[in-house]
């Protein structure tokens, strides 16, 4: 699923041909119900289609309303892995004064039944449940706030600018002033501290390997290196050197067999790179 401002193109499997594209506004894509539906943010409806046939399937209206914008800037949504319900989030400019921040529960029926779950003043980054649908994350500027599904009642709330969950929801990463922390989501207790160049990280779906990223200065070769830890031990595993950029994203493939990484060109001129490698 590819997703942007102006274009959400649903693919095939095989990366073929594109699916469905829809070229309405799409602010924003997640998958559903194991990969059968997407939800699209299309500015005020929320449009499910099929990933097999691309067909849509219903379209529920929510209005995006606000008391202080003056431009809207980001819409988000998540799809709860049951399929019932909807994390609906977005993000407004407000003229002389800064940013304007709403996220609510959906239902996801005919109609729009939506709850305010949070309204902030900084700006909102992303929304995700919990692969066990247990838990609703939010990331906003330098916060990421926990929610309970069974309540829709905030949960915790964490210092972090990118966190994500692991691959049964047991596990959240957070990161903060260099430093990645993993947590007992559950009991809410940390298990493990690691040290990171800035905020790009993976945790592969077991929560037992961990992808940071490191920076030193080099006169010969490009500084970044990419290191896989044992959450478990503390131990690194491995350091990838000779990376062709600046590490923007890292990823691993469901199984876990594969850490996929996207780097940023050493100028605006150079064209990113994408590579991955194979893990044991």
């Amino acid at each position: 699923l590819i997703d942007a401002y102006f274009l959400t193109t649903i693919w095939t499997k095989e990366i073929k041909e594109p699916n469905s594209p829809y070229m309405n506004s799409a602010y924003d894509g997640a998958f559903g119900l194991n990969g059968q539906q997407v939800v699209l943010a299309i500015d005020g409806d929320l449009v499910f289609v099929t990933t097999d046939t691309g067909v849509e399937i219903k379209r529920i209206t929510c209005p995006i309303t606000f008391e202080n914008f003056d431009a809207l800037d980001q819409i988000f949504v998540s799809y709860s892995p049951d399929g019932q319900s909807v994390a609906y989030g977005y993000t407004g400019h407000v003229r002389q004064v800064g940013t304007d921040a709403y996220t609510y529960i959906v239902n996801a029926r005919e109609t729009c039944d939506k709850k305010l779950l949070q309204r902030l003043d900084t700006p909102l980054y992303q929304l995700e449940f919990s692969p066990d649908g247990k838990y609703l994350m939010g990331d906003f500027s330098g916060l990421t706030f926990l929610w309970k599904t069974s309540d829709n009642q905030q949960y915790a709330t964490f210092k972090s600018i990118n966190s994500s969950f692991n691959g049964d929801g047991s596990l959240l990463a957070t990161t903060n002033n260099g430093e990645i922390v993993l947590w007992n989501v559950d009991t809410l207790k940390p298990i493990g501290f690691y040290k990171s160049y800035g905020w790009t990280y993976a945790l592969n779906p077991d929560g037992k390997i961990l992808a940071t990223t490191e920076y030193a200065e080099t006169s010969n070769a490009n500084g970044w290196s990419i290191k896989l830890w044992n959450t478990k031990t503390g131990e690194v595993l491995k350091v990838i050197k000779d990376l062709p950029g600046t590490p923007s994203e890292l990823r691993f493939s469901p199984d876990g067999r594969l850490l996929a990484g996207l780097f940023d060109g050493e100028d605006i001129s150079a064209p990113n790179n994408f590579m991955i490698w194979g893990v044991k």
